[in-house]
């Protein structure tokens, strides 16, 4: 007879994706090389520079220096590659995406020195774009014992566990599958974060300025993993029974499983940014984004089914699906910046400290889980920097400024080596049609590596080599 129970899988199933953990925090902090064509082409060092409408999420103080209405709008193409290498196999995934980047209006309420100055507007936040395949011969693991372990229904649905008992009380799940699997399978992501924003910035004296920024924070994130494990050596023959009470169970064939985890976000956050001109071509800059409050609206959901050489087959029937909605509070973010323009060239840099240390949930869970889960966040999670360089120069005689730069990101784990951290190349043009427009063109690559189990702790690891090239255009008019 089998044993009926409620378990709640989400919380053990495969853990790149594993319900509400800091995987899930983190994808809501700080920015990927997205915003303004001209910022990027300048590797993002524009705090210090701000002097169009990515003001508005670099350093609304920079608003401030603006003196005429100004449309800002933007494209962008992405590439991501992610080489994947796992039981002495590598795989090769690609994926694409076009979006629609930046869309802003700055108005000058005064036209003399732009005195107060405001913006609203729209502009990509993040980008999620990544594929993993993967295939290798397990001999001492699998996906089964890992999740029979946890005492979880999953398996025992798929007649790949049963229970024990002392006489009539229930101890515990058993499974005689240990390993010596073919494992394969996908891990595809996609989604975007998305800033809707409100601006203001002032003049406090000749050299001084000051602004705020709101940001209303909207997105969607879907992540599918489909894990397929087959006994290609017939290791469990017709001899053998999965579950010693169902006959039908033997010669076990293969399973798998697809877990799917789909998002919808919305949340606030505030910047406050000031900016100094210490002489005439020396600007000095510093923001500070409070913590914010981001809620997740997410549904998990899991099916599966197993097949055995006598015909038999069993399904996770229905499929498990949770619902739940729970908050994230972003952590304090602090930037410097200093940018100095020496005759035709313009070189700008800065330095950013982002305390994901202080990353936390703050809702949506009783005070016991939610203090398990700031937990893992204060264990493996510490305060990383980001650093930008940059430089735009303007060809004499001619309306065309080339522009290079270089980001780097380190890892947000305590004791991650270099390799971990995110590194950027970036260049860039923009061509100035007349005083009132100008095209900017901007091109990215970027590269890192990253490691992930499909379920324990190094059970079933993997690693990957991933590189991401991106085209972004965006066209300012002014009058």
């Amino acid at each position: 007879m089998r044993r009926l129970s409620v378990i709640f899988v989400g919380l053990i199933f495969f853990t790149n994706v594993s319900a509400q953990n800091f995987n899930d925090a983190l994808r809501i902090v700080g920015y990927s090389p997205e915003s303004n064509a001209r910022a990027v082409g300048m590797g993002n060092a524009f705090d210090a520079v701000s002097d169009n409408y990515s003001a508005t999420y670099f350093n609304p103080a920079g608003l401030a220096q603006i003196r005429y209405f100004e449309i800002s709008t933007g494209f962008e193409w992405m590439n991501k590659n992610t080489e994947t290498a796992f039981l002495n196999n590598s795989y090769q995934s690609k994926k694409d995406k076009f979006s629609f980047n930046e869309m802003g209006f700055v108005f000058p309420v005064s036209s003399y020195g732009g005195n107060f100055v405001f913006s609203m507007g729209y502009n990509r936040r993040k980008n999620f774009i990544n594929r993993i395949d993967y295939n290798g011969y397990n001999q001492n693991s699998s996906l089964v014992p890992f999740l029979t372990a946890s005492n979880d229904d999953l398996m025992y649905e798929l007649a790949l566990s049963y229970p024990i008992y002392n006489g009539n009380d229930y101890l515990y799940d058993k499974t005689i599958i240990d390993g010596r699997m073919q494992q394969s399978g996908y891990i595809d992501e996609y989604g975007y974060l998305d800033n809707w924003s409100v601006a203001f910035a002032s003049k406090i004296g000749k050299d001084l300025s000051w602004g705020i920024t709101f940001n209303y924070i909207a997105g969607s994130y879907h992540n599918e993993h489909y894990s397929y494990e087959e006994d290609v050596n017939n290791y469990y023959d017709r001899n053998t029974l999965t579950d010693p009470a169902e006959p039908s169970t033997a010669d076990f064939q293969n399973f798998y499983l697809r877990d799917i985890l789909d998002w919808s976000t919305d949340g606030w956050e505030a910047k406050l940014g000031i900016l100094f001109e210490a002489r005439k071509n020396w600007k000095i800059s510093g923001t500070i984004k409070f913590p914010g409050w981001t809620t997740i609206k997410e549904d998990y959901y899991v099916e599966g089914k197993s097949r055995f050489g006598t015909g038999a087959s069993f399904s996770i029937n229905p499929p498990y699906l949770n619902k739940v909605q729970y908050t994230v509070q972003s952590p304090f973010e602090f930037t410097m910046g200093s940018a100095y323009k020496l005759s035709y060239l313009l070189f700008s840099g800065q330095v950013q400290f982002i305390d994901y240390y202080h990353l936390r949930f703050s809702n949506g869970y009783s005070s016991f889980d939610i203090g398990g889960r700031n937990a893992e966040i204060q264990d493996m999670l510490t305060g990383a920097f980001n650093y930008n360089v940059g430089l735009e120069f303007l060809i004499p005689n001619l309306p065309v400024k080339l522009r290079g730069g270089f980001i780097y990101q380190t890892s947000p784990f305590k004791n991650d080596p270099a390799e971990y951290d995110k590194k950027y190349f970036t260049m860039g043009l923009g061509i100035g049609a007349t005083r009132t427009m100008e095209l900017n063109l901007a091109y990215v690559h970027g590269w890192t590596k990253n490691f992930g189990d499909l379920y324990g702790a190094g059970e079933a690891r993997y690693f990957t080599d991933n590189s991401a090239n991106k085209l972004m255009m965006t066209f300012n008019f002014r009058y």
